[in-house]
């Protein structure tokens, strides 16, 4: 799969932003889909959505720390092993 397409922006979104999509997430909001288009058969591009996949992959990699939340701000500081395994020992 061909994430980043001649036709499609750099990653700008910071942390931040990231965080708010995140958040959204957490609690269910609708969120826009992610657009792919298959140039030939079993051959996938990104055409939409670079900006948000990228947020999933870095809080599910644990590489984004959430910050600037509006709504669950409880989990402002936290990573991704965090937000779903609060109590869990090491």
């Amino acid at each position: 799969m061909n994430l980043h397409p001649e036709y499609q922006r750099r990653l700008v979104w910071g942390p931040k932003k990231k965080s708010r999509f995140i958040e959204s997430l957490l609690m269910n909001v609708p969120t826009p889909p992610i657009f792919l288009f298959e140039w030939a058969m079993n051959r996938h591009e990104l055409m939409d959505g670079l900006q948000r996949l990228n947020a999933i992959v870095e809080f599910h990699e644990n590489r984004l720390t959430l910050t600037g939340l509006e709504f669950w701000e409880a989990l402002t500081f936290e990573r991704q092993r965090q937000v779903f395994r609060p109590n869990q020992k090491a």
